[in-house]
C-alpha cells in the first residue's frame, strides 16, 4: 500500500489516530514488502515462544487497537519514572544548572515504585522451522539459536566469530556463499546480547531453488 497524500486525511482526524493509522501501516509493510524484516520477528517467535522477547517491538495491529491513550499514559508513569532513568550530558555545560533542569522537567512525573516484572525461565529450544509460503522468488530465511547475555565471559568470544562468521564483504558467509557460489543476495550472522540471554543466526536472502544449497553451506561454515 502506498502512503497517501497528506492533503487526503479528513481534517477532522486527530494526531492519535493518524499515529496510529501510521503505525497500522508500517505493521502492513512488515509483513508484506518488508519480509526481509518481519522473518527475524518470524524467528524471536519461534526461539522465545511466549515469552515477551518473542513479541514483535512495532506490535500487532490487534495489540495497536486494544489500547487507548490513557493507558500508554498510565503505563509511561509507572515504568519511565526518574529513578529508573540515567541523565547523561557532556559539552559546555555546568553541572549545577543540568541538575537543575533535570529536576525541573522531570517533577510530578512519580516516582517509578511499581515493581518491575521479569519473565525468568528461558529454555533453550529444541530443534524447528517454521514457514510461510508466498508467491515470490526471493526466500528470506533465518537460522540459528540462543545466543549469550551481555554478561557472559564468552559475549566477546561469540562477537568475534560473529565478525569472522558474517560481518561485512570479507567475512566467510559473504566471500563463500555469495561470492563463489552465488547462491544469494544478501547474507549476514548476527548475535544479539541482551541482559540475561541472547540469539545468534545467520540470514540469508536466496532465491527458492537455491535454500537447501545454501543452508547445507551454513552449517558447513558454522
Amino acid at each position: 500500500r502506498r502512503w497517501q497524500n497528506a492533503h487526503s486525511y479528513p481534517t477532522a482526524l486527530s494526531h492519535r489516530h493518524l499515529q496510529r493509522h501510521v503505525s497500522q501501516l508500517a505493521i502492513g509493510q512488515q509483513v508484506g514488502p518488508s519480509e526481509r524484516i518481519a522473518v527475524h520477528d518470524y524467528f524471536d517467535r519461534r526461539l522465545f515462544h511466549d515469552h515477551p522477547l518473542g513479541m514483535p517491538i512495532i506490535g500487532r495491529a490487534e495489540s495497536i487497537k486494544g489500547f487507548s491513550r490513557d493507558d500508554l499514559k498510565t503505563y509511561r508513569q509507572r515504568h519511565y519514572a526518574p529513578s529508573r532513568m540515567v541523565v547523561s550530558a557532556a559539552g559546555n555545560l555546568k553541572h549545577e544548572k543540568l541538575v537543575d533542569i533535570v529536576e525541573r522537567a522531570f517533577t510530578g512525573n512519580g516516582n517509578g515504585r511499581s515493581p518491575l516484572k521479569r519473565t525468568a525461565g528461558l529454555k533453550r529450544p529444541k530443534p524447528d522451522r517454521e514457514v510461510h509460503e508466498k508467491p515470490i522468488m526471493q526466500a528470506h530465511v533465518v537460522t540459528g539459536t540462543m545466543g549469550y547475555s551481555v554478561l557472559s565471559k564468552l559475549r566477546y568470544t561469540l562477537l568475534v566469530l560473529n565478525t569472522l562468521l558474517g560481518e561485512g564483504m570479507s567475512s566467510r558467509l559473504f566471500q563463500n556463499i555469495r561470492e563463489k557460489y552465488g547462491f544469494a543476495y544478501s547474507i549476514f550472522s548476527f548475535a544479539n546480547l541482551l541482559s540475561d540471554t541472547g540469539n545468534f543466526g545467520v540470514y540469508v536472502g536466496t532465491d527458492t531453488d537455491n535454500i537447501g544449497n545454501s543452508l547445507d553451506l551454513i552449517h558447513k561454515e558454522l
